[in-house]
């Protein structure tokens, strides 16, 4: 997999994906919903699985786009935390 995140806020700067990253994003909206590490582990571990699967065939996607996807698949697992997940900027 050799895909490249391009970052928000215009600047078009991109990264090449990092599942550890991604992973980590996860897991903190999970524990952010009291959710057992464990429990925040698997379900993180399960979503960043699927995005690797949807970045797959992609070689540039933009930030918003692997949020949308972790969000929507995260959204089947833990419905609280994916609202955490997608709205932590807003937020803080």
């Amino acid at each position: 997999m050799n895909s490249y995140v391009v970052k928000s806020g215009g600047l078009h700067e991109s990264e090449r994906f990092d599942p550890l990253k991604l992973h980590g994003s996860l897991m903190a909206a999970c524990l952010a919903v009291r959710s057992l590490e464990g429990e925040a582990h698997m379900v993180a571990q399960k979503i960043t699985e699927k995005v690797i699967d949807w970045l797959d065939s992609k070689t540039e996607v933009t930030s918003n786009d692997v949020r949308r996807i972790a969000a929507n698949n995260l959204q089947t697992y833990q419905p609280e935390a994916a609202y955490i997940y997608e709205t932590y900027k807003d937020i803080l």
